[in-house]
């Protein structure tokens, strides 16, 4: 396992989620928050780098055949993340394209 994630239970609605989380912090330059992964089907994901951050929001990766574990899904995020934190959207979308 990836060892920058790490099981938690510092997330929102705690009292619904019944599968594991994971979460791991990421910064670049003066932005800095954290993302959680689900360890459960489709693998939801919380990008939370503020209320009004364009980088939050929530994922999944329903229909992405090549993520079947949440080892994949945490490693497909840390690509993600580091490029959207980089101003590199069209090369995420392009990465995330590429795991259907």
């Amino acid at each position: 396992m990836n060892n920058q994630w790490n099981k938690t239970n510092n997330y929102y609605n705690r009292d619904v989620v019944k599968c594991d989380v994971y979460s791991k912090p990421f910064k670049a330059q003066y932005i800095r928050g954290t993302v959680y992964v689900m360890d459960e089907k489709d693998f939801m994901f919380t990008c939370s780098f503020g209320a009004n951050s364009d980088y939050s929001y929530t994922g999944c990766f329903f229909e992405c055949t090549k993520i079947k574990t949440v080892t994949d899904a945490m490693d497909a995020i840390d690509k993600i993340v580091t490029l959207q934190l980089n101003n590199k959207d069209k090369e995420a979308r392009n990465f995330i394209d590429s795991l259907k």
